[in-house]
């Protein structure tokens, strides 16, 4: 139902992803279930928009014949671009609200154990009361982390999206090469 993905880069794997939630979803359309063709979506997280960055050649040079990933039908379909950095606290809630809106995620009383609808929240309940977020089981939550690269930095993702990610899911952190390649604790560390 969504991937969340640290680290768009230039969008290639983004839009890889948004490909497979299509195709995922127009096989089960078309074997008769019930699914909206708008409802699995990419959550992509980077400091930059790719389009700042699809001209750089920092890890592969551009074709000149490249398709631009985020210039697509599927990316526009599929992929909920969140610009910021994945380990900051405002970030991550930024998620959490989109998590909310396609109920993937449900907020609890901390106090009574009662489902509350985000609708329903007003700002001095948000001030007032303790919350839990829970996953929804019904869905299905992959998390791919490919942001920093850094000890401290890939930790703190771990830490922030490792519980999104639902039974019988994936958490997939990219790059552990960096730690041999660098000599120094990274992502295979974290």
């Amino acid at each position: 139902d969504v991937i969340i993905e640290t680290g768009t880069y230039k969008g290639g794997l983004t839009y890889l992803f948004a490909s497979i939630l299509d195709w995922i979803d127009s096989e089960r359309i078309g074997h008769g279930a019930q699914a909206d063709r708008g409802t699995a979506t990419v959550l992509s997280i980077d400091t930059h928009h790719p389009d700042l960055v699809f001209a750089a050649n920092w890890f592969c040079p551009v074709c000149l014949d490249c398709i631009k990933p985020y210039a697509t039908d599927v990316w526009r379909r599929r992929v909920d671009f969140i610009q910021g950095r994945a380990d900051e606290e405002v970030v991550f809630n930024q998620v959490v609200d989109k998590l909310l809106d396609i109920d993937v995620v449900r907020l609890q009383d901390g106090e009574t154990g009662q489902m509350i609808a985000k609708e329903r929240l007003s700002a001095e309940d948000e001030q007032s009361r303790s919350f839990v977020v829970s996953l929804n089981q019904e869905k299905v939550v992959m998390v791919n982390l490919d942001a920093n690269h850094e000890f401290e930095g890939l930790l703190r993702e771990l830490l922030l999206y490792a519980p999104l990610v639902t039974q019988d899911s994936y958490l997939v952190v990219q790059d552990t090469k960096l730690d041999k390649i660098w000599g120094t604790a990274g992502p295979t560390a974290a």
